[in-house]
C-alpha cells in the first residue's frame, strides 16, 4: 500500500525540531517557556497520526495475514530510526559519556526513560532521548492494538482517557512522571485519532479543519501565557489541543502562503532531517562546546561580543546541519531505499 505523504508536514516536522533546540541550547532565554513541550507534543501527535493511519489503512485493506503487517511495520520503522540512534550511542559509550557503568543497557534497550525516572534524574548529554524511548515503547504494542482489536474507536479513546488519569494521579507525586509512556499515550493517542477520523469520518475531520485558526490562536495564547502557573494536566492537555489542531490545519491547508513556509524546498529538505537534528542537537553542543574550550585556550575570543557570539551560535547551526545533512546522505536515505523492497 502507498503512503499518503503530505508535503507541508516536512515543515512542522522542522517547526517541531527547532522548538526543542531553541530552549536546549538557549535555556537563559527560553527557561520557563513551552517551547520543548510543545516541539515533543506536536512530534508525538505527528508520530501517532502517522503510525496509526497506515496500520488503520492496511488492517482495512490489506490481503496479508495480521502478523505480516505487524513484521512489516517493525521492519520498516527499525530501518528509519535504529541505525543512527545506535551509531550516536556506540560513540558516546566508546567516550564513556555519559558515565553510565553497567546501565548502558537502558540506552541500547531504548528504556533510558526508565532510568532517568526511576534515578529522578537527567542524564545529560542523552536526557533528550527519552522521547524516543517513548515512541519506540510505542510502536512495539500499538500496531497489535490496532490490528486486533475492532473497536478501534474504543481503544483510541481509551488510552487517551487513561494516560490523562495517570497524569492526573502521578503529576504532584513524581518529579519525572512525564517522561514515561503512560504520560505520552494521550498525545501519541491524539495522534491516532486524528487517523481514525481522517480515515472513518472525514467530513467531520473537514469541520475541524474549519474551526482549526481560531483553535490555534487560542491554545497558542493559553499555552504561553498560562504555562507557568496552572499545572501540568492543564498545560499538557492545551499542547495537544494545540498540536493536534496545528496538524489538522497543515495537512489540509491549501494556503499559498503556508505552503511557502512549510513546503519550499529549503525547508522541506530540513524536515526531513529533522530526526537527525533532534537525535544530535544535545551531544553536539556538548563537544561543540568543548571545543570552544579548546579554542580559547590558544585563542582568547572574548564571547561577550555581540559579532563574536553571533559569528559562535552561526557555525554552531550550521555544523549541526552539516552533521545531519551528511547523516541524511550518507547513512538514512541509503537504508531507506530498503523500503521499496516491501510490498504492502
Amino acid at each position: 500500500m502507498n503512503r499518503v505523504f503530505y508535503k507541508n508536514l516536512d515543515g512542522l516536522r522542522f517547526i517541531a525540531a527547532m522548538l526543542v533546540v531553541l530552549q536546549h541550547w538557549y535555556p537563559i532565554f527560553f527557561n520557563g517557556t513551552p517551547n520543548a513541550k510543545l516541539g515533543v507534543d506536536i512530534f508525538f501527535v505527528l508520530s501517532g497520526f502517522l503510525i496509526s493511519e497506515i496500520l488503520l489503512k492496511e488492517a482495512a485493506i490489506s490481503n496479508k495475514n495480521n502478523f505480516s503487517i505487524i513484521k512489516i511495520f517493525y521492519f520498516k520503522r527499525a530501518l528509519r530510526i535504529f541505525p543512527i540512534y545506535f551509531l550516536l550511542i556506540l560513540f558516546l559509550f566508546i567516550l564513556k559519556s555519559p558515565d553510565l557503568g553497567d546501565n548502558w543497557v537502558y540506552v541500547f534497550t531504548y528504556t533510558t526513560n526508565f532510568y532517568m525516572y526511576f534515578k529522578n534524574t537527567w542524564i545529560y548529554p542523552i536526557s533528550h532521548l527519552w522521547t524516543l524511548a517513548v515512541e519506540e515503547q510505542f510502536y512495539i504494542f500499538w500496531p497489535f492494538f490496532l490490528i486486533f482489536f475492532r473497536q478501534k474507536l474504543t481503544v483510541i479513546i481509551s488510552t487517551i482517557s487513561i494516560s490523562f488519569l495517570y497524569i492526573f494521579i502521578y503529576q504532584s507525586k513524581d518529579s519525572l512522571f512525564h517522561i514515561t509512556p503512560f504520560a505520552c499515550m494521550s498525545t501519541l493517542g491524539a495522534g491516532a485519532l486524528l487517523a481514525f477520523l481522517k480515515i472513518n469520518m472525514n467530513d467531520f475531520f473537514k469541520k475541524l479543519y474549519k474551526i482549526s485558526v481560531l483553535i490555534i490562536m487560542i491554545t497558542c495564547f493559553l499555552l504561553f501565557y498560562l504555562f507557568n502557573s496552572v499545572s501540568f494536566i492543564y498545560a499538557h492537555l492545551i499542547s495537544l489541543i494545540l498540536s493536534f489542531f496545528l496538524i489538522v490545519y497543515t495537512i489540509i491547508s491549501e494556503n499559498s502562503l503556508i505552503k511557502f513556509l512549510l513546503a519550499n524546498p529549503v525547508i522541506s529538505f530540513f524536515g526531513k532531517i529533522s530526526y537527525g537534528i533532534y537525535l544530535y542537537h544535545v551531544p553536539f553542543n556538548w563537544l561543540f562546546s568543548k571545543g570552544l574550550v579548546i579554542i580559547n585556550t590558544f585563542y582568547d575570543f572574548d564571547s561577550s561580543l555581540f559579532w563574536v557570539s553571533i559569528i559562535q551560535e552561526f557555525f554552531r547551526f550550521s555544523l549541526l546541519l552539516l552533521l545531519c545533512t551528511t547523516s541524511w546522505y550518507l547513512i538514512e536515505k541509503p537504508i531507506l531505499k530498503l523500503k521499496a523492497n516491501l510490498t504492502g
